[in-house]
């Protein structure tokens, strides 16, 4: 899952832990600062029953810390 969100790329994917059959989500933020690009890989420790959870809940997390203003992770 895919979307540009106040000028910021947010890629969202989620894996499923072997054992428990739960989903983790994987988040990718990119936004530019000046002429370069930042990056950020924010880490949620919070697992979810379905793929489709995980992956709304790393949507929701990334725009919060987004309009927080990107504090330290």
């Amino acid at each position: 899952m895919e979307e540009i969100y106040k000028e910021h790329r947010i890629t969202v994917s989620a894996w499923q832990i072997s054992d428990t059959k739960q989903w983790q989500p994987k988040l990718q933020i990119i936004w530019r600062e000046g002429t370069d690009d930042a990056i950020k890989y924010p880490v949620i420790s919070r697992y979810f029953a379905t793929q489709s959870e995980a992956e709304i809940a790393g949507l929701a997390f990334a725009k919060s810390w987004i309009d927080d203003g990107k504090p330290d992770l």
